[in-house]
């Protein structure tokens, strides 16, 4: 009979650990040039994805959050407030969601690339080499 016991301990034991929450900090520590009046946000699966309902704090070296009660699969992407202002990899494109499998409580230090800007495209670069030439009919 104890060793029944000992089974259902040990599994309810196990499966509120699967279960567990934590707490996160982020610290973005380079961020490119941010705006007077900008404001730094995160969105990810422990807010509804919501670009603009979890505020970063500027701090002297970094922009900083804390986040209670994170899932162990913690997922997100920085923003100015929207999606149409998102982190981007330096050369403009789209990024994966990042990703992180929290076992305790951790603390991030992260590095944003740059902010997609819906008013100011990214120039194109050409692709024209000097071995190109136009001829007239």
């Amino acid at each position: 009979m104890s060793r029944i016991y000992l089974i259902i301990i040990g599994f309810l034991f196990f499966s509120n650990q699967s279960k567990s929450q934590f707490t996160v900090i982020i610290n973005a520590q380079k961020v490119p040039a941010v705006q007077q009046g900008d404001t730094l946000f995160v969105a990810g699966n422990f807010n509804g994805w919501n670009p603009s309902k979890t505020m970063l704090t500027k701090t002297k070296n970094a922009w900083t959050v804390t986040l209670e009660n994170i899932p162990s699969d913690l997922q997100f992407k920085f923003t100015k407030g929207g999606w149409s202002r998102v982190e981007v990899d330096a050369g403009g494109n789209q990024i994966e969601n990042r990703f992180f499998n929290i076992q305790s409580d951790t603390v991030l230090n992260l590095t944003i690339a740059r902010f997609s800007n819906p008013n100011k495209p990214i120039p194109k670069k050409h692709t024209k080499s000097s071995q190109v030439r136009v001829m007239d009919t």
